[in-house]
């Protein structure tokens, strides 16, 4: 019998060991599910202060971001103004400058160009047959 014993030894140990192992996991699931509660309670509070919050503040925000669009789209009309009126000003400028290059010379005025052209004509003496 010393070794039914053995078995009734080892298998009943095994078995309370067991029982054991079993009893601590569910006291750690029963603790772990009570720690899990209050966490829920805890987010669901702070989730209702942040919405609270959140609702308190968005008309501020919103008034802020449209104040800010406003000024952003008057400092935009002022920029496209001024960029205009420079683009105007340089178009007059190019062609008042084309104007003068390319339009006709008054008769009055001075004539560079007939310097740089003049033809020299020689005077010639006529022949003696055709003096007299």
């Amino acid at each position: 019998m010393g070794i039914g014993n053995f078995l009734k030894n080892l298998f009943g140990t095994a078995k309370e060991t067991t029982k054991e192992t079993v009893n601590k996991a569910e006291e750690l699931l029963d603790t772990t599910k009570s720690n899990l509660s209050e966490a829920v309670a805890k987010a669901e509070t702070t989730l209702e202060k942040v919405k609270e919050t959140a609702k308190e503040k968005a008309p501020e925000v919103i008034e802020k971001a449209e104040q800010v669009a406003e000024n952003v789209k008057e400092t935009l009309s002022e920029l496209t103004d001024k960029a205009s009126a420079a683009v105007e000003n340089t178009i007059d400028t190019i062609r008042d400058n084309v104007h003068n290059y390319t339009a006709p010379k008054n008769k009055f005025e001075e004539d560079d160009s007939a310097d740089e052209s003049t033809d020299f004509k020689t005077y010639q003496k006529p022949s003696d047959e055709n003096a007299d």
